[in-house]
């Protein structure tokens, strides 16, 4: 009889360390899930994290092409600017030239009145 009550009391504890055990199994399972969840989320932030970054290279490769342009741009206009310097240089000195023929010009037709003035006195 004592035999039988501790046999008894035996399984009962298994039969409990059992269901724990199951319990606890069970528990493991859920939490499994769970970060098997949080994982997958994290996965997919990862990819949309990839996504971001290629566009911002992209947007950063446009933005570094945009600046080689309007570097090239001021270039080129520095050397307009300079041709447009010259060239308003070369306008004046002719400007300059023309004014000193037109000056002696006039003195030439001064000359020429005072010469038919003479004349016709």
């Amino acid at each position: 009889r004592n035999l039988a009550q501790r046999s008894s009391d035996a399984a009962k504890e298994t039969a409990d360390m059992i269901n724990e055990s199951i319990s606890k199994t069970d528990r493991g399972v859920e939490i499994s899930g769970v970060v098997m969840q949080s994982l997958q989320a994290i996965n997919g932030d990862i990819n949309k994290l990839d996504d971001l970054m290629e566009e911002i290279l992209t947007a950063s490769e446009d933005q570094t092409n945009g600046i080689v342009l309007v570097n090239k741009s001021l270039n080129n206009m520095g050397e307009i600017i300079q041709g447009a310097a010259g060239n308003a240089e070369q306008t004046a000195a002719a400007a300059e030239e023309l004014d000193a023929q037109s000056e002696s010009m006039r003195d030439i037709v001064r000359e020429l009145v005072e010469m038919i003035d003479g004349k016709n006195k």
